[in-house]
């Protein structure tokens, strides 16, 4: 079993963003809906092809005024000419229109069934897909609009006796060797036979599906290389065309690497073109976030293996050190609505008009601590005095995390995840040291401690209490 952790998974869907492209759809929402309306195409289908065409701008060409009009209309009339014939055939070959009055369908058996009341809706089968229509399905339908002929094995999912699959998978070998060194690497393997790995490469689901079709047409794929003897199944996916990784992690898959995304025009129309397609092409003008890789094993394996999230450069590939401090400002708001006179240290003098903080620093320190820990940070529980420039909000006999070693080597970073307790305006401090010392703010450490050292009876207890509770509040 490969270790999954959500925390990190949501940090990595914050990487693969681009604020400054998502403002577009924000600024010019009216003139996509209208668009949408006028020419009778799903938004999303719109709003991915606008995302694969933005980076051929240049960041002030976008922000024009008139760039959708004149940069974006005539692009997205190219890339659907024709589309909605294709779909509209596509329809009456799979049969779409026998489900699509119902709402709430899942899979159940061989069926496809109402959730609320088990009611039949119709019969469903899974086999191969024949190799015409795996090319009109990724090339008049699916988003990149290219053929995968190298695809080892194409898989549907059907509403019986109709010809066209209602959901489409194709699975190829690892043409990159990048990717195979980053499974190596993420895995800790010594040795690694790639040839037992096999990337899903291309999805396409028609309309509304039932909503566990993709987990389960995954499965069949997994159980079809599994009896081939394979060992793991990869997948990338693109967050910032908006995939979220939701079907995937539902199937078992975990994240295990970034992998920058290379986006192509054709030197002719303008259009988007894969970095496969042989014809002249130019680059994007922006740079832009990475996929995220996934992996899953395709034996089933009852050890849990370490997932090391690795990043892909033009330089190599190396750890990535995920992003934590989002992370603590949100574990501050956690560990306020829990916050109570059982976890506060039983020494402080409290009153109503304190600060919640106050008396907190121990047991939510030593919490964070362990979080850090658990995700390979180097840190250590302090305890001892802080001393800001206005003296009357100094604290003493607190607690803080030292975080050593962070980004560049050598560097200390400070997280006091109470700084507010007697009015500083900062509920929490993640500075390095220098910083600090430049703005006339002093950490002094009386005793510093591994986090397995902290051993006082009552914090442990407080502690646990502490997690109890933050765990009844995530159920």
């Amino acid at each position: 079993m490969l270790e999954f952790k959500k925390e990190i998974h949501i940090s990595l869907i914050e990487k693969c963003e681009n604020d400054q492209l998502d403002s577009f759809f924000s600024k010019n929402e009216t003139e996509i809906r209208a668009y949408s309306e006028t020419n009778g195409i799903d938004i999303n289908d719109i709003i991915k092809q606008i995302r694969l065409h933005l980076p051929l701008f240049e960041h002030s060409i976008i922000n024009s005024k008139q760039f959708f009009i004149q940069g974006m209309i005539p692009l997205l009339d190219k890339r659907f000419n024709n589309y909605l014939t294709s779909l509209n055939y596509y329809f009456i070959k799979c049969g779409i229109d026998s489900i699509s009055n119902f709402s709430n369908l899942h899979l159940k058996g061989n069926s496809i069934v109402e959730k609320n009341t088990n009611k039949k809706i119709a019969d469903f089968e899974v086999h191969e897909v024949n190799e015409d229509v795996a090319k009109f399905i990724e090339c008049e339908l699916h988003y990149l609009h290219s053929f995968r002929k190298e695809s080892k094995y194409r898989i549907g999912l059907f509403i019986k006796d109709y010809s066209h699959p209602l959901c489409y998978m194709s699975f190829c070998d690892i043409d990159r060797k990048d990717k195979i060194d980053a499974i190596q690497m993420s895995l800790g393997f010594n040795s690694y036979d790639y040839t037992k790995t096999i990337e899903l490469s291309r999805v396409f689901g028609c309309g509304k599906l039932p909503y566990n079709t993709i987990s389960f047409l995954i499965s069949q794929g997994t159980k079809y290389y599994r009896k081939l003897g394979y060992e793991y199944l990869i997948t990338a996916v693109n967050p910032y065309l908006g995939f979220t990784g939701t079907s995937m992690i539902a199937s078992n898959f975990t994240p295990f690497a970034l992998r920058p995304i290379h986006y192509c025009y054709s030197q002719t129309s303008n259009e988007y073109i894969t970095s496969r397609n042989s014809e002249l092409r130019k680059q994007s003008n922006i740079e832009m976030p990475p996929n995220i890789l996934y992996i899953k094993e395709v034996q089933k394996i009852s050890r849990l293996t370490p997932v090391k999230i690795v990043s892909i450069k033009n330089d190599g590939i190396s750890f990535l050190k995920i992003s934590i401090k989002k992370d603590i400002f949100k574990l501050r708001g956690s560990l306020e609505v829990v916050w109570n006179d059982i976890t506060r240290y039983h020494g402080t003098n409290f009153h109503s008009s304190d600060h919640p903080s106050k008396g907190q620093c121990g047991v939510s320190s030593l919490h964070l601590a362990k979080h850090l820990q658990s995700r390979g940070y180097n840190v250590k529980f302090c305890e001892g005095n802080v001393h800001f420039p206005e003296d009357e909000k100094s604290i003493y006999n607190h607690c803080w995390i030292k975080l050593l070693n962070y980004g560049n080597e050598g560097v200390i970073v400070i997280i006091d995840i109470t700084a507010d307790q007697n009015g500083y305006e900062e509920k929490v401090i993640f500075k390095n040291e220098k910083d600090l010392i430049s703005q006339n703010i002093r950490y002094e450490s009386i005793s510093e401690y591994n986090v397995n050292e902290v051993g006082v009876e009552h914090l442990i207890d407080r502690l646990t209490y502490l997690e109890n509770l933050l765990e009844e509040r995530n159920k």
